[in-house]
């Protein structure tokens, strides 16, 4: 409850919209509505007939007809098609119910009911005429008597029998919420057979959306549209919103070319079972004695971790409403993990949850990554590490999820050494100990280089480069160093002679020095500077960029910071892992994922568990834009 009020008032201090917003948890529902009397009759479009003046030639509303027109859901009306018009009759016999829905005399809902039947909707009828209309609407001819059995639920009895949630409710009015085993219920004689699932090994239920067709539930699922009939043999009658389907689903997702260019996920869905994820975040909320907003400011000024933890999870629940709005359902538990060196705090708390979660995002800290991974089921859980580059050894089931420096360098001696074509490559490498390693490297790696010198005190004489420099090849210069003064002497060098000389100029990590403000951008430009990130740029300018960018800016007022992209991205991506799989072994392969601005691609490592090989290559354009060339 204090983990709640605490981050409540971090909403507020953090912006007027608010972050603390569970309502995206659970899909609100709409009041349901259920006419008594309804007969139909066949109607034949005309040519240039449409929707809304077929509605009004017979008195019912355009979602009426819809309703009993699924095709009309997904395509506008055209010649020749033979539809299903309600008749509803208006006289005392009509009768419409309103489940959920308020008593209030100002209820808009009501209000809009009156006038389109022209009925008080105070005159309800009774349950057992709601069940027999439920029955003559579902078009079936006849009902058994169904004893409740402990393992049945709402959703298998709808599945086996063809009908929506809704519909078991409507037809059994005075049904006890909490489906008790006993009970005798109504239900369709018309049963979806098991047998009918034995060519298959695996399938899942799926549950019918608005405009949803055999046709896109085809393509979506990757299935014929036979094979969807098969198992689900009351289709054939037309799909209706709510309706539960056997879809047969692959014993494993495969994808070609998993290491040369990003999966879209959401193409490939299928797991829709409600995801359990825990978020483990350092908010600190045990360090505050009142929830006064200035306090929780001055908190979040003297503590860095709980700053990056509050921006981390305002962009994961985006990704928790984005999920949603695909069909992914998620349990989420959130844990305030205080801060450094938690470990008993952390072994209390997991210790009764082990079994409970798919993954578990944090702590942000090793050493408390470390012991929540020794309490999980490494099969079943697994543990992201989501901000700190440490090594972390032996827990199979821990994944990093910032590429390590080793990966970006890698990367980026990779890239060059794509280019075959003849070139002039220098090393211009800062004179430190630190570096020995690094420039051993690099010779090996590029045998042809040449090493220019470096004076004592970190810096390079002007001719020294220029006397090096190629007119008749391009130039490429791996400029490695942390040092600011050795790397504000180099570039203004280099500058000088990129009009005369065709140089690019390459880093294999990106350090601050780089960043500082002595360094020109316009420099780095004008050398068409190359280095690895973790990330892109947001500055990048692609769409997904934008779209994540004005919704977050919706929903808090200001633009998200690196660590809530992160936050979104991240959570995002498990989930739809997690969706595209059966058992979670999606998280473990190694394809390559992209959202807004991080990439995955998760590789086991020879000390224990994954470790995130995705990165990008940046360059630095004359404009000033950064733009991603792999």
């Amino acid at each position: 409850m204090r983990l709640n009020l605490v981050l409540l008032v971090f909403s507020l201090c953090f912006s007027t919209a608010g972050i603390i917003d569970k309502a995206f948890l659970y899909a609100s529902q709409p009041p349901q509505y259920h006419i008594e009397n309804i007969k139909f009759k066949l109607h034949k479009v005309r040519k240039r007939e449409i929707l809304s003046s077929i509605a009004s030639k017979y008195n019912v509303s355009e979602d009426l007809i819809k309703r009993y027109n699924d095709k009309l859901y997904h395509r506008d009306v055209e010649k020749k098609d033979v539809l299903r018009i309600p008749i509803i009759n208006q006289d005392k016999s009509s009768q419409v119910v309103q489940q959920s829905s308020s008593t209030q005399d100002e209820n808009p809902v009501k209000k809009v009911l009156s006038k389109i039947f022209n009925k008080d909707q105070d005159d309800k009828p009774t349950i057992e005429q709601v069940a027999q209309q439920k029955q003559k609407e579902l078009l079936v001819v006849e009902l058994v008597d169904y004893k409740i059995q402990p393992k049945d639920t709402k959703y298998s009895l709808a599945r086996k029998h063809g009908i929506t949630i809704t519909e078991l409710e409507d037809l059994n009015p005075n049904l006890n919420g909490n489906f008790p085993a006993g009970v005798k219920i109504k239900l369709p004689v018309r049963i979806v057979a098991e047998n009918q699932l034995s060519d298959y090994q695996n399938y899942m239920h799926y549950e019918v959306h608005r405009k949803e067709t055999l046709y896109s539930l085809s393509k979506r699922f990757q299935i014929s549209i036979d094979s969807l009939t098969a198992v689900n043999p009351y289709v054939r009658d037309g799909l209706r919103e709510g309706m539960i389907l056997n879809v047969p689903v692959p014993n494993e997702q495969r994808f070609d070319n998993v290491e040369q260019q990003a999966i879209a996920l959401d193409e490939h869905l299928f797991n829709f079972d409600t995801k359990n994820i825990a978020l483990l975040l350092p908010f600190g909320a045990d360090k505050l004695t009142t929830m006064d907003p200035q306090q929780i400011k001055s908190h979040l000024v003297s503590r860095k971790d709980s700053r990056i933890a509050v921006d981390f999870y305002s962009g994961a629940i985006i990704a928790l409403q984005a999920a949603k709005a695909k069909g992914i359902s998620t349990d989420v538990t959130i844990l305030d993990t205080k801060g450094k060196r938690q470990q008993g705090y952390l072994a209390q708390w997991i210790a009764p949850h082990s079994k409970d979660f798919d993954a578990i995002i944090g702590p942000f800290y090793n050493e408390n990554v470390q012991e929540v991974a020794k309490f999980v089921n490494p099969r079943k859980t697994k543990v992201f590490s989501p901000i700190s580059r440490k090594k972390i050894t032996n827990p199979k089931n821990v994944f990093q999820v910032m590429p390590s420096k080793e990966v970006l360098e890698q990367h980026m001696i990779n890239f060059i050494k794509r280019d075959t074509l003849p070139n002039n490559t220098l090393l211009i490498i800062q004179d430190t100990s630190k570096y020995d390693a690094k420039k051993s490297s690099l010779k090996a790696h590029f045998p042809k280089a040449t090493i220019v010198k470096v004076q004592k005190g970190n810096y390079v004489h002007p001719e020294d480069i220029v006397n090096l420099l190629s007119v008749d090849l391009p130039n490429r210069v791996i400029l490695e160093g942390h040092d600011m003064g050795f790397i504000s002497n180099v570039i203004p060098t280099l500058n000088a002679k990129a009009r005369t000389y065709d140089i690019t100029l390459f880093t294999t990590i990106k350090t601050k020095a780089f960043k500082n403000d002595n360094i020109n951008n316009q420099h780095l430009g004008n050398l068409k500077f190359h280095y690895p990130s973790a990330n892109k740029d947001f500055a990048d300018g692609e769409l997904d960029l934008r779209k994540f960018e004005l919704a977050y800016q919706r929903k808090y007022g200001i633009l998200p910071s690196r660590y809530a992209v992160r936050g979104y991205d991240l959570v995002y991506d498990i989930l739809l892992r997690l969706a595209t799989s059966h058992k979670n072994e999606l998280l473990t392969q190694p394809i390559k994922t992209q959202v807004v601005e991080n990439s995955f691609q998760y590789q086991e490592n020879i000390l224990g568990g994954y470790i995130n090989t995705a990165s990008y290559i940046l360059r630095y354009n004359d404009d000033l834009t950064i733009r991603v060339v792999e």
